[in-house]
């Protein structure tokens, strides 16, 4: 038995594929971005599963915000980081740099401007009851999500998808972690769900910015500038998102208002199962 695992494993060691994948930085970096996206994927799935443990309601209160989070999280890839994707190798040594800081400038007003327009919206009704608190709480912790989301994404656009693997794994682990242990001591609810994302998420960005990889330096006198070229690239990017992505958000809203959050939590649950399918399509992206 012990000769034939042996033997098992040296044929696989020295298998073509495998020989490839340790030599070729295109499929490494393949492999590398979907074992990450199959992570965050699983990570999200595996959050559901255990919000959805607490009753039918709670997971469709937990669903209707991550569809603001999910909407606005395409806002910032598209307003931010996609133009940064495009242009971002045209640039060398300083330039390079300040551009990055650009980027992380642009990231955060934007995150400003959704923030307010959420806080509008909050502000002339939007939710009710126990609903419209959980979107108050998520005012102020959603932007920890989305930076989350944007050191990935840069970690990607720098072709650095072990630096995004890290992130991830390291908020997979500890939030489904603490999650476990909430829904084992009976303390998991949606709010506590999302704080613990936060926190999670929180700390693996400023892991991230303190990190001294890759540099982003601050020029004040070119944020603007940057923004205005990268707007002629994001415009039709952003209208796109807006076009496509407006009837997956309203959609689990008329569910809410017309058959309650607990039927909005069916429906969620079964799109939690069609987005595993994510971790191959977008981790190949």
């Amino acid at each position: 038995m012990t000769l034939r695992a042996t033997s098992v494993g040296r044929s696989i060691a020295s298998s073509p594929i495998l020989a490839r994948l340790s030599s070729d930085p295109a499929l490494r970096n393949c492999a590398l971005s979907v074992v990450d996206q199959a992570i965050v994927s699983a990570a999200a799935f595996g959050t559901s599963v255990l919000v959805g443990r607490c009753g039918s309601a709670e997971l469709g209160a937990y669903y209707l915000v991550l569809t603001i989070a999910i909407f606005v999280r395409g806002i910032q890839d598209q307003l931010v980081l996609a133009p940064y994707m495009v242009y971002h190798n045209r640039k060398q040594g300083l330039d390079a740099e300040q551009y990055a800081g650009s980027s992380l400038i642009h990231q955060l007003l934007c995150l400003a401007a959704i923030s307010g327009a959420l806080w509008i919206a909050l502000a002339i009704g939007l939710g009710r009851g126990r609903l419209e608190l959980i979107l108050w709480l998520f005012l102020g912790i959603g932007p920890l999500l989305w930076m989350r989301d944007y050191a990935r994404q840069m970690s990607l656009a720098w072709l650095d998808p072990l630096g995004a693997l890290k992130i991830d794994g390291m908020v997979a682990a500890c939030q489904l972690g603490l999650l476990g242990l909430l829904g084992w001591t009976g303390w998991l609810s949606v709010e506590t769900a999302y704080l613990v994302m936060a926190a999670t998420c929180g700390v693996a960005t400023l892991h991230w910015l303190c990190s001294k990889r890759y540099r982003l330096t601050v020029n004040w006198q070119r944020i603007a500038n940057d923004f205005r070229h990268n707007w002629l690239f994001s415009r039709w990017s952003l209208a796109d998102h807006l076009l496509v992505s407006g009837a997956t958000l309203v959609i689990p809203w008329v569910v809410a208002a017309s058959h309650g959050e607990a039927e909005t939590g069916l429906f969620g649950g079964c799109a939690a199962i069609v987005g595993l399918a994510n971790m191959f399509m977008m981790g190949l992206a």
